[in-house]
């Protein structure tokens, strides 16, 4: 069943052409009027005449007649606004409503439209709700060190603590970076979820009857429908990398740009971060010579065919996918690229193995063979978080190093052995003790007057260092 679209009536007639639409008269003043008419799908998009509405009343109303204020899709348009671009956005947003999942309290941040005076503690204003993110402890890496979303917030919002991350749902903005920032998908926000942007962008895209481009922008700020353009609401354009970007021209979309916050009136200031996700998108665009129209529908990789372009574990897929369509391989290097790619030098690692118990993917791996230990990296897993150098005890020596690149040629290329030694054994039971490169280093650091005590080290595991 799919989502009910609710237009408000009033003067001035706002430019919907949407065949199925309910037109609500005086919707925009009273929402609970949505009450009378329902829904069976439990999805809604409502349209409303810009500033003229409350949103708490609509959330209120929308919650009475069982749709999540959180997944119900709300645009506010003028009468002088493209009526083709809007019928598009009107069609994307039918099926972001029907591929919002469900939300739970803890996604709901209540907010105050203005400061409560004395007198209105006897009648405070209703809160409207905005959708936060929520952690979802059994798939986040903390336990293993992970600080990537600590690191993005720009609120301070994450902190991290004894293997666990902990979350201030008031410090959050939200923008958005922590979930598309986060290795292992732990972080969503229910209300732009990849599916829901998947299913949006597939339907704007297949809608149009010329070639269109997409538009990401902040939810905060305002842009007016522009011909040519469809228009993709998200917390912030800061949270959306270049592998986005990219899906949509598999997709078949003309043009696709994250749209600065500048631009759009967004208070959070992330030009910079959206800017270089463009840059990227345009770098890999130009390197292979990528046309409009080259592909349309569905991306050229069978393998790809019904798959979330928009999932974080398919973002490698979509630079090999390009390749794949243009038979070109390419390299672009920036810091805020999705991968990095991992360098160890083997004259200052111990193959203590940290970075490997850190890395939040797998991309790092410690492996033990007879009496060889490795460290191996594969490039497609990676994600350029660099929890490995935070953790490397000889990061002062230069021992290990992350830079952003997109090389497809490497993320093709699979797993592949960055150093590797042997392990010194116990001479009485035989088990491993530890690599020999960190037994040296060990004795580089006691000196000279611990070499007895290194010989007992190096010879001799814990449990039999005590027999004769």
């Amino acid at each position: 069943m799919s989502a009910t679209v609710f237009v408000c009536g009033d003067s001035p007639e706002l430019p919907i052409t949407t065949p199925d639409a309910v037109i609500v008269e005086g919707l925009c003043r009273d929402p609970s009027l949505v009450r009378d008419l329902g829904t069976q799908s439990g999805r809604a998009v409502v349209v409303l005449h810009s500033e003229s509405f409350d949103l708490s009343a609509l959330q209120k109303a929308l919650r009475r007649i069982g749709i999540d204020p959180l997944g119900a899709q709300i645009l506010d348009v003028s009468s002088d606004d493209d009526p083709s671009a809007l019928s598009l956005q009107v069609e994307g947003l039918k099926q972001r409503a029907n591929a919002f999942a469900t939300s739970a309290p803890a996604h709901a941040k209540p907010v105050l439209s203005g400061p409560v005076t004395r007198r209105g503690f006897l009648r405070p204003p209703t809160p409207t709700y905005v959708a936060v993110p929520r952690v979802d402890d059994s798939t986040c890496a903390a336990g293993d060190g992970c600080r990537a979303c600590v690191d993005v917030c720009p609120q301070g919002a994450y902190q991290w603590s004894a293997g666990r991350i902990i979350y201030d749902k008031n410090a959050c903005i939200p923008c958005g970076r922590c979930v598309t920032s986060c290795p292992t998908g732990a972080i969503e926000n229910p209300a732009a979820t990849p599916a829901m942007i998947d299913a949006q962008v597939r339907a704007v895209i297949n809608a149009a009857e010329m070639p269109i481009g997409i538009r990401f922008v902040c939810s905060r700020g305002s842009l007016d429908a522009k011909s040519g353009w469809a228009d993709i609401s998200v917390p912030c354009a800061s949270m959306i990398p270049a592998s986005w970007l990219l899906a949509c021209r598999l997709l078949g979309a003309s043009r696709v740009k994250a749209v600065p916050c500048s631009d759009s009136g967004c208070p959070i200031d992330g030009d910079a971060i959206a800017t270089e996700a463009n840059d990227i998108a345009l770098a890999v665009l130009t390197q292979t010579g990528f046309e409009a129209g080259m592909v349309a529908g569905e991306p050229p990789n069978d393998e790809l065919a019904g798959t979330n372009l928009f999932d974080q574990q398919n973002a490698a897929d979509i630079m090999l996918a390009f390749v794949a369509s243009t038979d070109i391989n390419f390299t672009v290097e920036s810091e805020a690229a999705q991968f990095g790619e991992v360098s160890i030098d083997d004259t200052t690692c111990t193959l203590c193995g940290q970075c490997a118990k850190i890395c939040p993917t797998n991309a790092l791996r410690e492996s033990y063979e007879d009496e060889i230990i490795a460290i191996s990296f594969d490039a497609k897993a990676c994600v350029n978080c660099r929890q490995c150098i935070a953790e490397c005890p000889e990061i002062r020596r230069g021992a290990i190093s992350v830079r952003g690149l997109i090389d497809t040629r490497r993320l093709a290329a699979g797993r592949v052995t960055l150093n590797e030694g042997t392990v010194a054994s116990c001479e009485i039971c035989g088990n491993a003790i530890a690599p020999a490169t960190m037994m040296n280093r060990i004795g580089d650091l006691l000196g000279e007057e611990f070499q007895d005590t290194m010989k007992m080290l190096e010879t001799r595991c814990l449990d039999c260092r005590g027999r004769g």
